[in-house]
């Protein structure tokens, strides 16, 4: 067997085990976004007992309405949360961080798999460098980028979309060069 026979085995045997432990991961990911789920209905469901629990947790300064406000991203365009806990009402921002994480948990379940099914792709395709695996990457890079924005910024969405557009473009690079070697046998 040829080197780069070796490496091609070599590299396959990799994105199987890649695609594998990805598996385990979404699994986990899944799991996590159904308990946020579940936890902010039942938060929601109990908010009659959490709320004076929570009153006089913050009345006491045990919690500070800074807290339990903290991390709520999006929702925080919608709904003003302090005048929300001013009203009384401290269930409705904790249950909308259980939802905001049960989002999160949801998009990067789709970002995974997505890339699980690029190692997948790798594994069973003659070459890396192919049509098929460059439009599930462009596919995958840009849902990565378009989370990263959403959940750490702008900026960083910058430099992780710069740096999945360079891979992109080497294995674009790559594509055709296969292209061609297989042209000229």
């Amino acid at each position: 067997m040829s080197k780069q026979n070796e490496k091609l085995v070599e590299t396959k045997k990799r994105c199987e085990i890649t695609a594998k432990v990805i598996s385990a991961i979404q699994t986990i990911v899944i799991v996590g976004m159904v308990l946020a789920a579940v936890s902010g209905i039942f938060i929601l469901g109990c908010r009659e007992q959490i709320n004076p629990v929570m009153a006089e947790q913050v009345a006491s300064g045990k919690v500070t309405m800074d807290e339990v406000i903290y991390g709520q991203g999006l929702f925080s365009f919608f709904i003003d949360f302090e005048e929300t806990m001013e009203g009384g009402d401290y269930a409705l921002p904790i249950a909308l961080t259980c939802f905001w994480g049960a989002l999160i948990c949801l998009i990067s379940c789709i970002v995974i798999g997505l890339f699980k099914d690029i190692f997948k792709i790798i594994a069973k395709e003659e070459t890396p460098f192919n049509d098929e695996v460059l439009k599930k990457m462009k596919i995958s890079f840009i849902a990565a980028t378009v989370g990263v924005a959403c959940f750490s910024g702008i900026g960083t969405a910058v430099i992780a979309g710069l740096m999945l557009w360079c891979l992109f473009a080497i294995f674009e690079y790559g594509t055709l060069l296969q292209q061609e070697v297989d042209e000229t046998l």
